[in-house]
């Protein structure tokens, strides 16, 4: 997740971009991450200057034996204010938040009691008991930034404050 203030920052009127990664090849299941973002410049000039940017960001990871899986969906609103004549300085305020879904696989987890003299058996049942292996819930942001120069020379400055309701979530079964 990033600065949401920074959506809308470029030179045209839309931007996509994806990303895709497999790293850590040594551990037996690699972490992979794909990403995809789309950027509208939208409502130029309706007030000297001033735009909104909207957008939406997608993530998926998937890591380990158990595919331990995050999806994110983010849509992004930013309010850009111009702040000087020569179309050079803005300030951004933006909102972006949605669902995150995580579960894993039980399936493909093996566990101490699965093993008869050192060996794994399958057909072992574990004691372990799951009573949920997944669950969704909401995360939010809320950004400023501040931008001064051209497209040639430009300075960005901003903050960002992440993750407002840390602890509500949303149980799925």
């Amino acid at each position: 997740m990033r600065n949401p203030a920074l959506a809308g920052i470029f030179s045209g009127n839309f931007r996509l971009t994806g990303a895709y990664r497999n790293q850590w090849q040594s551990v037996t299941v690699p972490y992979r991450t794909m990403a995809v973002s789309g950027e509208c410049k939208m409502l130029r000039g309706f007030s000297n200057g001033d735009f909104i940017t909207a957008g939406l960001q997608a993530t998926n990871d998937v890591a380990g034996d158990s595919k331990l899986q995050r999806t994110q969906v983010f849509p992004v609103i930013n309010y850009h204010k111009l702040l000087n004549e020569d179309k050079t300085t803005f300030i951004s305020l933006a909102f972006m938040g949605g669902p995150v879904s995580e579960h894993f696989d039980i399936t493909k987890l093996r566990f101490d009691d699965q093993y008869v003299n050192g060996a794994y058996r399958m057909a072992n049942a574990t004691r372990q008991q799951f009573s949920n292996t997944g669950f969704t819930y909401w995360d939010t942001s809320a950004g400023i930034s501040e931008k001064s120069g051209t497209h040639v020379v430009c300075s960005i400055r901003g903050s960002e404050y992440k993750h407002w309701n840390d602890g509500v979530d949303v149980e799925i079964k």
